[in-house]
């Protein structure tokens, strides 16, 4: 049978409607839910262009940070000692850490005598009148002006790798609590004279497979 090309023509558009029909009664519109996981997901990579670190850290500082640690310290003489007794059994009780893959970290507190001050290297550091792990080395205070280890970050609760868009901003937490510290806590300890003196700190450091301890303060007081 021929159509008139009129006819081919209204055929053609009825056809198409159909087939529009049918097409939209066959497939799902998925609506954007905020709620959802994936719309929170949205919402925080969204969210991440003004993410200032230095500011996250003072804001918390004393509100959050300084408080957890001082609230969780153990008193780093019975820590060594716990380490050297049952490595395994003291990370469990006393040591933290964000995955188990991690290292632990540890929030440690003391009272020691200064025994010799490192002031030529940029990392600067005192040694107290206690040995390591090992028993061959001493235990070190960070005193700067440089600030390595994110130990503070990592014992921290509710500082947490997926609560940040990307890994910089996690990065950059660590960085700015070691500044923190640098421009805050340690400020002019080494213009000062400090063998034989006492050092009260409160701090951090991170397990490190050669035994030794390097302690990022978040508080300390020099006493005679």
């Amino acid at each position: 049978m021929i159509f008139p090309v009129r006819t081919m023509i209204r055929l053609s558009s009825i056809f198409a409607a159909v087939c529009a029909l049918t097409f939209a009664s066959s497939c799902t519109i998925v609506k954007h839910d905020p709620s959802s996981a994936a719309g929170e997901a949205l919402q925080k990579a969204a969210s991440n262009e003004e993410f200032d670190a230095k500011a996250y850290v003072k804001t918390n500082w004393a509100s959050r940070i300084e408080p957890e640690l001082l609230k969780n310290a153990v008193d780093i003489r019975e820590l060594v000692e716990a380490l050297k007794k049952n490595q395994a059994a003291a990370e469990a009780k006393f040591g933290r850490r964000k995955d188990e893959t991690a290292l632990y970290n540890f929030i440690v507190k003391g009272d020691e005598v200064i025994a010799s001050v490192d002031t030529e290297s940029a990392a600067g550091f005192i040694e107290l009148g206690l040995a390591d792990t090992t028993g061959q080395g001493k235990v070190r205070v960070q005193i700067g002006p440089v600030i390595k280890s994110s130990a503070v970050r990592d014992v921290l609760s509710f500082v947490n790798f997926g609560d940040f868009v990307n890994q910089l901003d996690y990065a950059n937490i660590s960085r700015e609590i070691n500044f923190y510290v640098r421009d805050n806590i340690v400020a002019g300890l080494k213009k000062m004279d400090l063998v034989g003196k006492r050092a009260r700190f409160v701090g951090a450091f991170a397990e490190d497979s050669t035994g030794e301890i390097l302690i990022t303060p978040i508080r300390i007081d020099i006493a005679k």
